[in-house]
């Protein structure tokens, strides 16, 4: 059984300069609402413009693009040492400040024709703010017939599991789009509401995985929006 384990981690919409933290309860939930107010605290005590929460969904939604690059470039080295692998990619900032994501990726070849795949995206917010979308499951794959050179993929089990910190809860749904007879996609998605309090937006994750008859595993689509 070979595994193979990736991890990168981007941090989000940074400043080199670092002042102090705006104070709130220990232990209180904390809204993305609250999240974005806070980080733009600290951008007006420095003289910079406040982002509008377009912007800050934005901003983090260009670190999963960096993530999914540096996961995509470092795959080759993944499948030659076949064992756990942990890659951190700062991006002008700090993590304390203003949050992180962060992409998970396991695959493990099963036996001959049959792999097991889960992708993990993750929003870490500096206040409290968690939101998790995973994307697994198991497919097989091969010839068509003994006496064929085409290779299809044969049968596919899958989940789609959301999670998140207090005040949200989350929900999830998927669904299995077959491309081709070589190519499956199982598209994956959260919803991430306010569980209690006073009741702000309500967001969402998107995680799509492809399976390819080769076995190679890709994800398609990784965001957060609302």
């Amino acid at each position: 059984m070979k595994k193979i384990l990736a991890v990168v981690t981007v941090l989000v919409m940074g400043i080199t300069i670092i002042p102090s933290v705006p104070a709130y309860a220990e232990g209180e939930p904390q809204t993305f609402e609250q999240a974005v107010a806070k980080s733009n605290e600290i951008l007006r005590s420095q003289g910079k413009e406040p982002l509008s929460k377009e912007d800050y969904l934005g901003n983090i939604n260009k670190a999963l693009e960096k993530a999914l690059e540096k996961d995509e470039a470092q795959r080759s080295e993944y499948q030659a040492q076949g064992s756990e692998y942990k890659v951190t990619v700062p991006v002008n900032g700090n993590s304390n400040l203003f949050g992180k994501v962060t992409i998970e990726s396991e695959e493990v070849l099963e036996a001959l024709g049959t792999k097991s795949w889960k992708k993990t995206i993750s929003f870490d917010e500096w206040v409290g703010v968690r939101w998790d979308l995973v994307n697994s499951g198991t497919f097989t794959y091969g010839k068509k017939s003994s006496n064929s050179s085409l290779v299809v993929i044969k049968g596919a089990t899958y989940n789609v599991d959301a999670k998140a910190l207090p005040p949200y809860s989350a929900s999830d749904t998927s669904r299995l789009d077959k491309l081709s007879g070589a190519v499956w996609e199982v598209k994956g998605k959260g919803k991430y509401s306010q569980s209690y309090g006073n009741v702000g937006a309500t967001y969402h994750g998107y995680l799509d995985v492809r399976l390819h008859a080769t076995g190679n595993v890709s994800v398609q689509r990784a965001k957060f929006d609302f």
